[in-house]
C-alpha cells in the first residue's frame, strides 16, 4: 500500500510540474536561495570552495529565484545563481520542503533533483551543504518496488548510504553533510538540490 502510494504521489509529481510553474510565475513564497556565480570559477571551469564561501556569506536575499536561461544553458553556461561542477550545474535551496515539493520547484526551474553519481559529486555536494551550514538537503533518489531510482532518470551506480531504513516507509532519500546518505519520510521538509545536466539540455 505504501509503495502504492509512492507511485502515486511520484506520478502526481510529473503530471503536474506545468501548473506548478504556472503557480510560481504568478507569485510563490520567497526562498532563501545559496546564490553562487559562474564568474568564480577556476581555470578548469570549477566552482572552487573559496568562491562558494565568499558567496554563502552573502546569502541573505529573499527574492524568487532568477529565471533559467535555456540558450545559455545549451551553451554550456550555468544560469545565475548555480555552481558549475563537471557537466552540471547545482543549486542548493535552503526552504525546506517535502520530497515531492523540492523536485516540483526544481522541475519548474527546468532541472531535478540532484543525482549523486560519483564519490566527486557526493563531496562537492557535502561542501555546498556544509559551508551553507546545513546538514541535511533532499537528493534525487528514491525507491520504486525494491530498487532506488534517480529521478533525473541517471543509472543508480554509485550509492553512498550512512543509514538505511525500510525502504517500504522510507523511500526518498537525503544527502547529510558529514556523512552518507539516509532515507526518510518523503512528507518531511528538509533543503534541497537541484541539478541541470549540460549534456541533456
Amino acid at each position: 500500500m505504501k509503495v502504492w502510494i509512492v507511485c502515486v504521489l511520484l506520478c502526481a509529481t510529473f503530471t503536474l510540474r506545468t501548473v506548478t510553474a504556472a503557480a510560481n510565475e504568478t507569485g510563490s513564497e520567497k526562498e532563501q536561495v545559496l546564490q553562487v556565480r559562474n564568474s568564480l570559477v577556476n581555470s578548469s571551469g570549477e566552482t572552487t570552495e573559496l568562491a562558494v564561501e565568499e558567496l554563502i556569506n552573502e546569502v541573505e536575499d529573499k527574492e524568487e529565484a532568477p529565471e533559467v536561461n535555456t540558450a545559455e544553458v545549451k551553451s554550456g553556461i550555468c544560469p545565475h545563481g548555480w555552481v558549475k561542477y563537471g557537466s552540471r550545474c547545482f543549486r542548493l535551496i535552503r526552504t525546506s520542503l517535502s520530497w515531492i515539493g523540492a523536485e516540483e520547484q526544481c522541475a519548474a526551474e527546468q532541472a531535478r533533483l540532484a543525482s549523486v553519481q560519483s564519490l566527486g559529486d557526493h563531496k562537492f555536494l557535502q561542501s555546498l551543504l556544509d559551508m551553507a551550514g546545513l546538514s541535511k538537503a533532499w537528493i534525487g533518489a528514491y525507491n520504486f518496488q525494491g530498487t532506488w531510482l534517480w529521478v533525473d532518470t541517471a543509472r543508480f551506480y554509485y550509492s553512498n548510504w550512512y543509514s538505511l531504513s525500510n525502504v517500504g516507509s522510507y523511500p526518498c532519500a537525503l544527502m547529510n553533510s558529514n556523512v552518507g546518505w539516509s532515507n526518510t519520510f518523503c512528507e518531511i521538509g528538509y533543503p534541497y538540490i537541484c541539478s541541470i545536466d549540460l549534456n541533456k539540455c
